[in-house]
């Protein structure tokens, strides 16, 4: 009866570390791939079709408050949106793709940063991510960009499997250091 106790105990503590783990495990592993500039282990880490469309509309929207509050003509602000939605779409389709993926990352965080062992600052930052369970399906990373503060990388489970759906980038910080 007392191993029969211990084997239950024993296995919800392996399942509860697998649950916790996989997560984190799946991030690494698309952060090594990132690095590598490996399209194909990306798109096994990312659901580009739900990430395409979050971007998208995180984008659009984006830019939609910024043209609302630089103009006060309510026509000229219809007209701007209309087309910055149709420019962004085409945008973030062709640039989130497992191997635009990679060259994003790369042309945003790849350069050298000054530390002496010579580790760009995209595998330093993949060292600092936190990770936040929101529930049991999903959970965010933070990431601290160099001056735009942190984005926030959120994966869900997918059966077994944790993908990227979600990139929560900090707009308004970045559009302040451009002004």
């Amino acid at each position: 009866m007392n191993k029969i106790r211990m084997s239950v105990v024993v296995g919800g503590i392996i399942v509860f570390a697998y649950l916790f783990a996989t997560p984190y495990m799946a991030m690494s592993s698309l952060g090594k791939a990132i690095v590598r500039q490996d399209a194909t282990a990306i798109s096994k880490y990312v659901n580009f079709e739900v990430l395409r469309e979050n971007l998208t509309n995180q984008l659009k929207s984006q830019i939609a408050e910024t043209v609302n509050q630089d103009s006060g003509d309510e026509a000229l602000n219809q007209m701007t949106t209309f087309f910055t939605a149709i420019a962004v779409g085409a945008a973030i389709d062709n640039l989130v793709t497992p191997s635009g993926f990679a060259v994003i990352f790369h042309k945003v965080l790849g350069q050298k940063n000054n530390s002496s062992d010579g580790e760009s600052n995209l595998e330093t930052i993949l060292d600092q991510i936190q990770m936040n369970f929101e529930t049991m399906d999903r959970v965010s990373f933070s990431a601290p960009l160099p001056q735009e503060g942190e984005v926030q990388l959120i994966m869900e489970r997918e059966g077994l499997s944790w993908k990227l759906v979600n990139i929560i980038i900090p707009f308004d910080k970045m559009v302040a250091n451009l002004r």
